[in-house]
């Protein structure tokens, strides 16, 4: 399991809790010079973040992986891939490779979890590689009555890929 980390760390707070009992490892993907894709540095409290964790990782399952992940010759969205795939790699081959953003909360991540521990059978050698979609459904702002939210009637919410057994990113 991973976890973009950026500007928005903070939000963390809610999406880590959300995972942590089902997931085996999650790493946090942080900007060793605190930048953005773009380029563009972030705000970062680290006494305030790293104290997070701790309160949070009881089972120590989190790991922070720091690299470079701007470059100044990529896109913001070349930069984007580019991190994906160094953490694909720190994660190593093996298993389901899971990645979400720190906004992104999972509604009922056991029950996913199950699901891709029963397709075991897909992460053999040699098997094809296959990409899991889950539907989401994006937050726009949160007031004091609750959250503003796309309505998608009776249409099917918009979909992403979130797990994948071959994690190679384009």
């Amino acid at each position: 399991m991973v976890f973009l980390v950026s500007y928005d760390w903070h939000l963390l707070h809610n999406a880590l809790p959300l995972v942590y009992a089902e997931a085996d490892v999650i790493y946090l993907a942080l900007d060793k010079k605190r930048l953005t894709w773009a380029g563009n540095p972030f705000k970062f409290d680290e006494k305030a973040f790293y104290a997070m964790l701790e309160h949070i990782d009881t089972e120590h399952k989190i790991k922070v992986y720091e690299d470079d992940f701007f470059v100044e010759t990529l896109s913001p969205m070349q930069c984007e891939v580019r991190e994906r795939n160094l953490l694909a790699k720190q994660m190593g081959e093996g298993g389901w490779h899971i990645q979400l953003d720190a906004d992104e909360y999972f509604i009922d991540f056991k029950s996913f979890a199950n699901y891709l521990r029963n397709k075991s059978h897909l992460l053999k050698e040699g098997k094809k590689g296959i990409n899991i979609r889950c539907f989401w459904i994006p937050l726009f702002k949160k007031t004091n009555q609750g959250y503003f939210y796309v309505n998608y009637r009776n249409k099917l919410p918009e979909s992403i890929a979130i797990a994948t057994n071959k994690p190679v990113y384009e």
